[in-house]
């Protein structure tokens, strides 16, 4: 028993003695403060708004002038509508630049308050003329 109470008081001794070690260690500095999270929000994308322009009233593209006449029409299968507010543009012969290819036709939309020409090709001069199809008001 004498024994385990000396045992006691040397731990006991021990314990005492390990305030005067932490308080004899010089504190060095602070350590730094951990480094910052920076954190870039970037805006939500906007929503894009198209805007629709009326189309214009003259025909677009190159103006195309040929020697030759355009061969007849071909007739076309027409698919079936996608529905009420579309209508069918019909083919029509284009120049590649050596000779007459068929463009086939298309389904497009209505356009309230316009009408469309179709592309043709008109006699001018003894020289035939291409028309590009084109929306106009009307």
């Amino acid at each position: 028993m004498r024994a385990s109470i000396v045992r006691a008081l040397s731990f006991l001794g021990l314990i005492s003695l390990l305030p005067a070690c932490y308080a004899t260690v010089e504190p060095g500095p602070p350590p730094p403060p951990p480094p910052r999270q920076v954190v870039v929000a970037t805006p939500p994308p906007q929503q894009q708004t198209t805007v629709a322009t009326p189309p214009p009233e003259q025909p677009a593209g190159p103006e195309i002038v040929v020697e030759q006449a355009p061969p007849p029409p071909q007739q076309e299968a027409v698919p079936v509508s996608p529905g009420p507010q579309w209508f069918w543009i019909a083919g029509h012969w284009q120049w590649n630049g050596v000779r007459y290819v068929w463009v086939a036709g298309h389904w497009e939309r209505h356009r309230p308050g316009w009408r469309w020409v179709p592309a043709h090709w008109e006699n001018w001069n003894g020289r035939w003329r291409y028309v590009h199809g084109h929306w106009q008001r009307g």
